[in-house]
This record gives structure tokens, sequence and C-alpha cells, in this order.
């Protein structure tokens, strides 16, 4: 199964001469999206049902391991709120098409995985929101720790020079605090898919608890987006080619203006051009900021230097 499963994922492993640089299929991100998602409800519920006592570390350890083994395939998004997240976002990581697929492939994993986690438990939840919590505290919970979610994938896994080492363990430990610490306010659910198949799991009278949670989780997804474009405007810098830009974009970027620039705001410091290319190797952003190499009148408007 698990061969059958990495050549539809993986097809060109399979092709000769394809080495995946011209993307991957839409059935491959789906499966992919499918698969993930699966194995992290599936991982949710059943630490839960049977209670363990080291749940989130569990949980999260699932999420790393499916984003380093799918991750290059759809982005490993494995949670709507994510994706959401991704196509808020712009840049062209993930059109809305293909992004609506995705939550819908989501979703019924995450209706799979919990009829997978009764059928081997014989057990169901009570219900989606903790008897304990009002839905002010699951509201507040839910919305801080997965735009928190969302914020890190974003800042680790969709920018121009990601972490691709580090990312998954990132998201996973991102995942193990959120779990932690609001686990018994709202249940640390994050998840649209894992909210679905908790609910549905449940008594069928509390199933309705789904639609706030959801609700709750994707405008954490767009307030992510709308975070990471304030703070992380050097990703952006290439849409607003031949425009001014939108005043909070670029007071975002003036402090790197003004230590790249010289003591006069206008007049960039003579630097030889091949230790400028040897300086900023690896950051396309700064090859591409509107500096003049021999010390004249440098624009204001096109210069946004990712220094770090």
């Amino acid at each position: 199964l698990a061969a059958a499963l990495y050549r539809l994922v993986r097809p060109e492993d399979y092709i000769e001469g394809a080495d995946g640089s011209e993307g991957y299929p839409l059935s491959a991100k789906l499966l992919s999206e499918f698969l993930g998602t699966y194995m992290l409800v599936l991982t949710v519920g059943l630490n839960v049902l049977t209670k363990s006592v080291a749940g989130a570390f569990s949980i999260s350890a699932s999420l790393m391991c499916m984003i380093f083994a799918l991750g290059t395939v759809s982005g490993a998004h494995f949670n709507p709120a994510v994706t959401v997240a991704v196509v808020a976002s712009r840049r062209g990581k993930c059109s809305p098409e293909e992004g609506a697929k995705y939550m819908v492939v989501q979703l019924a994993a995450g209706l799979l995985a919990a009829r997978t986690y009764c059928l081997l438990t014989g057990n169901t939840f009570d219900s989606l929101k903790p008897a304990s919590s009002n839905w002010g505290q699951v509201f507040i919970a839910e919305l801080i720790w997965t735009a928190v979610l969302a914020f890190i994938v974003l800042s680790v896994a969709t920018v121009q020079s990601s972490l691709s080492e580090y990312f998954g363990l990132a998201i996973g430990l991102c995942v193990t605090v959120g779990g932690v610490a609001i686990g018994s306010i709202s249940g640390g659910s994050l998840n649209p898919a894992v909210s679905l198949g908790i609910a549905t799991s449940a008594d069928l009278r509390k199933v309705w608890h789904f639609i706030p949670y959801a609700f709750i989780e994707l405008s954490a997804g767009a307030m992510a987006a709308g975070l990471f474009y304030v703070t992380q405007p050097s990703e952006f810098a290439s849409e607003f080619e031949g425009e001014d830009m939108p005043a909070e974009v670029e007071e975002g970027a003036e402090p790197f203006v003004k230590e790249a620039m010289g003591p006069d705001d206008h007049v960039v410091p003579e630097v030889p051009e091949a230790a400028f290319k040897a300086a900023t190797k690896g950051l396309p952003s700064v090859q591409k900021a509107s500096f003049d190499l021999q010390g004249r009148s440098a624009p204001k408007t096109r210069c946004i230097p990712c220094l770090f």
C-alpha cells in the first residue's frame, strides 16, 4: 500500500528524465493533502480517545513527519485554515481554485479519519467544545493559536528562502505548544478538518459545534495572512513593481532601507559589484533592489532589501 501511494504522489520518480521541477499534477497534490490530513486527524482522535499522556507530542510528531514526507508535493497544508492563509497571502503559492479543492479533500479526510478512530477504539467524543468552557473562551483560544499556527507556516515554509530543513519541526512544535496551552479550554483543534472529525463522531445533537469552530479557525487563517503581509514586506516586493507601495509595506521596509543607505539618504555608498553579489547570494529581494553601485543617486521607491 505504501509503495502504491508513493507512486501516486511522486510520479516523477517513475518517469525517465523527470525531476519534479515542472511541478506535480493536481491529482498528486490532492492525494498528498488527503493522506497528510487523514493521518493528522486519525492521530488526534486516537490520542484523545485513548487518553494518551503524550497526546500533544504524538500529534505534532505525526504532522511533522507528514510535512517532511509530502511538503514538496502539495505544500503540506493539511488544514483548511492554513490553506486560507496561503491563498490569502497571494504570491502565487496556491490559487483560490486549487485552495478550494484542497479544503474539500482535507474535510473529507477528516471525516474518514473520524470513522477510523471510532472503529479502532470503540469510543466517541462527548462534544467538540469542552463543557467547562464558554463560547467566548473557545473563540479567543482558537483564534489566537490557529492564527499563530498559520502565521508560522507562512513565515517558515512559503518565504523566498524557506527553512527547508527545519520548517516541519517548527510547525510541529507550534501544534505542541497550542495543544498544551489551550487543550483544556477549547480542545486545541486549530484545524477545521480536526473539528469536523470530532463533531461528527460526538453526540449528533452537538454536531453544529463544528460551524462556529470552523468559522473561527478560517478567520484566524485570514488574520495570519494579514499579519504576514505587514511583517514580511520583502515577500511582496515584486508585487508592487511599477507602482507605489501601500504605506504599511513601505513603512515595514524603511528600517532595512535606511541601514543599507549611506549618511546621505539619497546616496548608496560605493560597493564593489562582485562583493555585493557574493554577499547577497540566495537573497533575490536584495539583488532586485534598485541600488546604484557606483555611488550615484538611488531611487527611493524600489528599494526593499531583505538583509536578514
